[in-house]
This record gives C-alpha cells, structure tokens and sequence, in this order.
C-alpha cells in the first residue's frame, strides 16, 4: 500500500494493510479497524471506528515517526476494561513517540466508562505535542486532567489561560488587541492546548482539589480570562480555591460565554459571583490571585 488510504464507511481489503512498509497516511471512518505494520506512518485518524486498545497501542509502537494523531469517538469493544487492564502488562514499556506533535482526542459519547482507553493510552505514550487537545463527554475528573496538563507542558509551560467550558491555553503571553481586551482563547489559530477538565459527580470541588495539590505548573500563569460559563459547573469556594493556586497572575479578564445564544443581560449575576470569588479568604489560606495588577 503506497501513499494515503481514505475510507468512508464501506469495505476494505485490510489485509492489503497488514503489512504497508509505504504507507504514510490513514484517515479511517465508520469502519472496523485491522492492525498494521507501517514504519512510515506519520499521520493517523481515526474517527468512529470500532478498534481493540491493543490493536491501536500495536500500531503505535510500530509507528516511530508520527507526528498527527486524531481519534474521534472511537468505539472500543465491550469489554474495555479487560482490555484496559491487560495493556498495563502486554505493553510493560512506554511507547516512545518522539516525533509526535499534534494530538486530537475528542469523545462525546455519553458514557462514563470512554475514558479508561484514554487514560491507558496518556499514561503508556511517551511523546511531547506543540497542539494538544483532549475533551470527553464524562468522565474527565481531576487526575486524567493533571496527566493531561503534565503531558502539554512537556513542550513549555502555559502562560495565557481561558477557563470557559474547558481549558484553553498558549505557551506564550497573547498580546490583546487594545490595552483592556481579554485574550479570546478559543479557536484554533490561537490555541496551543485544550482541555475539557471537569466531571460532573465531583460536585464543584474540582478548584478544591486542584489547590491541594499546588501544583508547579500554575505558577507559569501570568494571564488569565474567565469567562461567565464557568458558574454554571463551579461554585464561589472551589473557584476562590482555584485562583489561590495561581499565584503569578498579574493580568485578569471576567468576560460573557462566547456562545451565540446567550443573553448578555443574563450574565450579569455570574459576574458578581466571579468578582466574589476574588475576595481574600485569610482564615482558609486562600488568596485569589495576589499579585493581579491588571
């Protein structure tokens, strides 16, 4: 097999896969996946595709020089956490991707158990990406975001955040179009990191658990925007708890969810509530952002 393989939902002769010492490039959708050996491989994507997490970690290992890998709402077999748990003896060294750079993990579906192949794969890749977006439905809770945030800084710490629906980051401080406009850390061209980082049954307290455990990498934080969705997920004290463990913010913007149907008018209670959530709280030894200067 030579050059790039592109399939949409019909057949395949996969065994004309099984060995593709040229192939360099496969976008696989709405098919079941067969292993291959391609040394070359430097591009992957999969997106709804139905694939063992061995298979996937086999073609991997075999894949030295990759650079792109995309998995979109893969479906994993049924018994994901059999296979799960075997990975962490079948494959007793890390997978080293030294070439790898640009990563897209992306899952909606609405099961809490999607993301036990994410976390065997985060914790047995070695790689460092410049891009790096992962996001799931559920499941998502505080460690799978610490490994997350550890795997990003690998290639520079973050320096500019946009906490919104999820995290969105640059390794470099954005410079805004006017002395008071906010960073609008969203789309593509302007974001080095995403990462959606929170779950549901942790009740709020994802700000609590994340100041606990002071973690060095928010110290590399000098920006920061908030925008008012993050009420709708966050409660005043595990927020307070949060801006206390970035304690090298200096610039800081409260700002409307960018979401096309949202009311303006309806967000001004949020704000307050972001604003009190700056107020200093001494007997907690909790102190929002203590060097804000702007």
């Amino acid at each position: 097999v030579q050059g790039r393989q592109r399939v949409h939902g019909g057949t395949l002769g996969f065994s004309d896969l099984l060995d593709a010492p040229r192939l360099c490039s496969v976008n696989l959708e709405q098919v079941i996946f067969v292993p291959y050996n391609a040394p070359l491989l430097t591009e992957l994507s999969l997106s709804h595709v139905l694939i063992p997490l061995h298979q996937l970690m086999s073609v991997l290992q075999h894949a030295p020089l990759l650079t792109v890998l995309t998995l979109i709402e893969c479906e994993w077999p049924t018994d994901a956490d059999e296979d799960a748990v075997s990975q962490q003896t079948r494959f007793k060294q890390p997978i080293i991707l030294r070439h790898l750079e640009d990563v897209f993990l992306d899952d909606m579906t609405v099961n809490r158990d999607v993301s036990k192949p994410y976390i065997v794969l985060l914790n047995k890749l070695e790689f460092s990406p410049k891009e790096f977006y992962f996001s799931i439905s559920l499941g998502l809770t505080t460690s799978i975001f610490i490994t997350c945030l550890r795997i990003a800084y690998k290639c520079g710490p973050l320096t500019s955040v946009r906490l919104e629906d999820r995290w969105y980051a640059r390794r470099i401080a954005v410079q805004p179009g006017l002395p008071h406009s906010p960073l609008r850390l969203r789309h593509e061209s302007t974001v080095d990191v995403s990462i959606g980082y929170t779950d549901t049954d942790e009740d709020g307290s994802v700000g609590q658990s994340l100041h606990e455990l002071r973690l060095p990498e928010f110290r590399d934080i000098v920006q920061l925007e908030i925008s008012a969705y993050v009420v709708s997920y966050m409660n005043e004290p595990s927020l307070r708890a949060l801006l206390s463990s970035m304690p090298n913010v200096t610039t800081f913007w409260i700002v409307g969810a960018d979401n096309e149907n949202s009311i303006p008018e309806e967000w001004e209670p949020q704000y307050y509530f972001l604003l009190f959530a700056l107020i200093p709280r001494p007997e907690e030894n909790l102190y929002p952002l203590p060097r804000l200067a702007d």
